[in-house]
């Protein structure tokens, strides 16, 4: 999953700016941890929150891990056999895109 294509889907999700996401992803990204973020960083993120912040760094875990175990299984969907099927990859490549957060 691009990092765009990360920034709109929990932009939209959530009801954010998506510079906000962006710049909130970026300080995640970088090492900095939620409660600094919270306290020092509200310029970068559009004045979001403690919570709004550990929603979006949760998000972009799940869908970030969610894509990982996609092209993990595409893989091996590809080493048993030399290609995956057509339909067996259109099948994975449709698959939702990730639920509804339960956070």
């Amino acid at each position: 999953m691009s990092q765009q294509h990360l920034v709109s889907t929990i932009a939209t999700e959530l009801s954010l700016a998506p510079r906000q996401v962006e710049g909130a992803l970026a300080l995640f990204d970088d090492g900095n941890t939620l409660p600094f973020i919270a306290r020092y960083r509200k310029e970068a993120t559009g004045g979001l929150d403690e919570l709004q912040l550990r929603d979006v760094r949760d998000r972009a875990q799940y869908l970030r891990e969610l894509a990982d175990r996609r092209a993990a299984i595409l893989a091996s969907i590809g080493r048993a056999k030399a290609q995956p099927t057509p339909a067996a990859g259109r099948a994975a490549l449709s698959a939702p895109r990730g639920g509804t957060s339960t956070t």
